[in-house]
């Protein structure tokens, strides 16, 4: 556990985005993130913007993420729980006001913080290859069956979750599949819907995520498998009857949010069943 004040003047100073995950009510498990401004009298000031918070926040319990850079570019995740207690409009953004613990938890170290999902974790996977100057789908029914799709249900399947982070996500596919989608290149643009396990009282995480294929490995040791890298560029939350897709960009600061405090969460859930 760690001196909380601290290190948030350390995030403050980095500029660190902080994920504020909601943990009851309507927006239970919604996500929103924004930079801490200030601390005063043991509270925490974070700016979001606008037009990704609304005033049903004001009174919400939040599971807080963050990451902080370190000389040799190396990043610790942080988080904390703590509740809403204002929401005030500022311009084209909202200031959020919540009380700070006095500890924090914090959780791996690494360039960017990426983990192994557990076999239950991952829920459904589809992959669709798209040409490179396809634009962003605006609707599900535009698209045609995915190339390749997982589900815990099938026995068997040729494409599987390796590792993902906040900024992408690796895959393992068979070499068969490799070969018979010649499309799958460096630089192919291609379009995944995630969905992941999160909480036993929260609804899965699921998510339209397009990207660029970054590299592919195939492994020495397993001759008809292949790993492949993406690098996630935009995101969308995938809605229960909801046909339309509202994308976002990610940044290479930012990711995507969503990503980002359930990989934080994954990673400390493991560490403690660890130790």
């Amino acid at each position: 556990m760690h001196i909380t004040k601290d290190i948030v003047d350390t995030a403050m100073l980095q500029r660190s985005t902080f994920s504020l995950e909601s943990l009851n009510g309507i927006l239970k498990g919604t996500v929103i993130s924004g930079i801490p401004l200030a601390i005063k009298n043991g509270h925490l000031q974070v700016d979001v913007i606008k037009s990704f918070g609304s005033s049903q926040w004001q009174g919400m319990n939040v599971q807080v993420f963050f990451r902080l850079m370190d000389d040799q570019k190396n990043s610790t995740s942080y988080q904390f729980t703590s509740r809403i207690l204002r929401l005030e409009p500022s311009n084209d953004s909202l200031l959020l006001t919540l009380p700070l613990p006095k500890l924090l938890a914090s959780g791996q170290r690494r360039n960017f913080l990426r983990v192994n999902p557990s076999q239950d974790t991952l829920l459904a996977l589809g992959f669709w290859l798209l040409p490179g100057d396809a634009p962003l789908p605006t609707s599900y029914k535009s698209l045609n069956e995915a190339h390749l799709s997982y589900r815990p249900e099938r026995n068997h399947s040729s494409i599987s979750l390796e590792n993902i982070s906040a900024g992408g996500l690796r895959l393992r596919l068979s070499e068969e599949d490799l070969k018979t989608q010649e499309e799958v290149d460096l630089g192919t643009q291609v379009l995944c819907l995630l969905m992941l396990k999160t909480d036993e009282h929260m609804p899965p995480l699921a998510l339209w995520l397009m990207g660029t294929i970054t590299n592919i490995k195939k492994q020495p040791s397993q001759q008809q498998e292949a790993q492949v890298g993406i690098h996630c560029t935009h995101w969308a939350q995938a809605m229960n009857n909801d046909v339309a897709i509202s994308w976002f960009n990610t940044s290479k600061d930012r990711g995507v949010p969503p990503l980002f405090s359930w990989v934080i969460r994954h990673d400390l859930e493991q560490q403690a069943i660890v130790s």
